[in-house]
């Protein structure tokens, strides 16, 4: 698992450094060269939304999803294990919500293609969001399967 988990880290950081790549791109052309490239602005966007959602993975593993957590941190702590298994269950109903909704939206566009870059498909957006919220929900099962072993070995 750990290899899996380096290797999704590798890919997410080769994904932001070819984000920056384009855009540079972008402004080397505009600014220096006086000409556009048409296909830097949407394959920069692309590559954000991959950003984006493979944080979200990353994010959602390491347990740093933003919160506001002022009224669970004055709650007792047994009360508060019990909201935070509530918000974890919430947590993966919404991403399960946004995992279906994306295979839909990716079966409804996989036949359409970019104007300006018209070999890639405008399902591509999909991609990301399936990959990254498929990869958090994994990890949100694996962790939750390994606190129940990890419990299970101390009782």
């Amino acid at each position: 698992m750990k290899k899996i988990v380096k290797v999704f880290d590798g890919i997410s950081v080769i994904v932001f450094v070819l984000m920056v790549l384009v855009v540079l791109l972008q402004i080397f052309a505009r600014y220096v060269l006086k000409t556009s490239v048409p296909w830097t602005e949407e394959m920069s966007r692309l590559l954000f939304i991959y950003v984006g959602f493979t944080g979200t993975a990353i994010a959602t593993r390491e347990n740093e999803l933003i919160v506001v957590d002022i009224l669970l941190s004055r709650l007792p702590a047994k009360l508060r294990k019990v909201f935070d298994i509530v918000i974890e269950l919430f947590i993966f109903a919404f991403y399960c919500l946004i995992f279906v909704g994306a295979i839909k939206m990716f079966n409804a566009t996989k036949n359409t293609y970019y104007q300006v870059m018209p070999h890639v498909s405008n399902a591509m957006p999909y991609v990301a969001v399936i990959i990254g919220i498929g990869a958090a929900l994994i990890g949100m099962v694996v962790k939750r399967v390994g606190r129940i072993l990890e419990a299970m070995k101390h009782a």
